[in-house]
């Protein structure tokens, strides 16, 4: 699956939405749009696909997958073998000194 269907399966599966909003800078005249991925029931803000409504691009979408994965991961935290799951996974071998 190519990155752009994960993220949109990502949003759609799991209650997310993209919320748009004009912006402006007056320092250089510019006007924009914030695209932002948001958890629809809490209206929790996840991640700006925009960069501050001036950046829209592709490289913003790989920075999402990861984003609203580790989002998801969190929200869906309720027990101890989450928790350790998430341990197991995201452990780092110390280096040796």
């Amino acid at each position: 699956m190519n990155k752009y269907k994960k993220l949109i399966e990502l949003i759609e599966e799991n209650g997310l939405e993209i919320q748009s909003k004009k912006c402006y800078d007056p320092q250089s005249a510019w006007h924009g749009e914030e695209l932002w991925i948001v958890d629809k029931k809490k209206q929790n803000k996840i991640f700006d696909l925009s960069g501050n409504g001036y950046c829209f691009h592709d490289t913003s979408v790989e920075k999402a997958i990861e984003e609203v994965e580790k989002y998801l991961s969190l929200k869906n935290m309720n027990t101890f073998d989450d928790f350790k799951k998430w341990v197991d996974k995201n452990a780092k071998p110390q280096k040796n000194a």
